[in-house]
């Protein structure tokens, strides 16, 4: 299974989850690191072609934390060269704690990757953790969310992908 496979979701479901996620949790990572350059994000999902995949993944940090995650990964083919995609990755994960996963977040990163950027091996990463208290709430909601969104769309041909790693992770 190729990892640049996507997926383009039409049904009202997959469209609601996608714009739960713009209004909330994206609008406040943003709001919250004070990140300047929303045009991309704003014209990504304004694209009517819109592809979106979600993945699941393991990790291990470098001070040897066990975390599982889930990416909602949304993304266009380039203006410029339609093989390659402009990415927007929003990553939500979940630290193992006394030997297990609460389904509580712990830490969401997103990625914003412009393909202009992505070829120079380049992108902006806007980063939460749980020691931040104030977008807790929206967070976690944006988090469980996913998952009952990805548990509901499972079982279908090639909707999600399992993965025991990301490339870019």
């Amino acid at each position: 299974m190729e990892l640049d496979s996507a997926f383009r979701y039409k049904t009202s479901s997959a469209l609601h989850h996608l714009e739960q996620m713009r209004d909330g949790v994206i609008d406040t990572m943003v709001e919250f690191t004070h990140y300047q350059k929303v045009d991309f994000i704003d014209s990504l999902f304004e694209d009517k072609s819109l592809l979106f995949r979600i993945l699941f993944h393991h990790r291990v940090d470098e001070k040897n934390r066990k975390f599982k995650g889930v990416t909602v990964s949304v993304g266009r083919v380039a203006k410029k060269e339609s093989r390659y995609l402009d990415r927007l990755d929003l990553v939500f994960e979940d630290m193992k704690i006394d030997g297990k996963f609460d389904d509580e977040v712990n830490q969401v990163r997103l990625y914003v990757n412009p393909w202009e950027l992505q070829k120079s091996k380049d992108f902006h990463l806007l980063y939460w953790d749980a020691s931040d208290r104030r977008s807790l709430e929206v967070f976690q909601t944006g988090f469980l969310d996913t998952l009952l969104f990805a548990e509901e769309k499972r079982g279908r041909i090639s909707d999600i992908f399992w993965l025991e790693r990301l490339a870019f992770l």
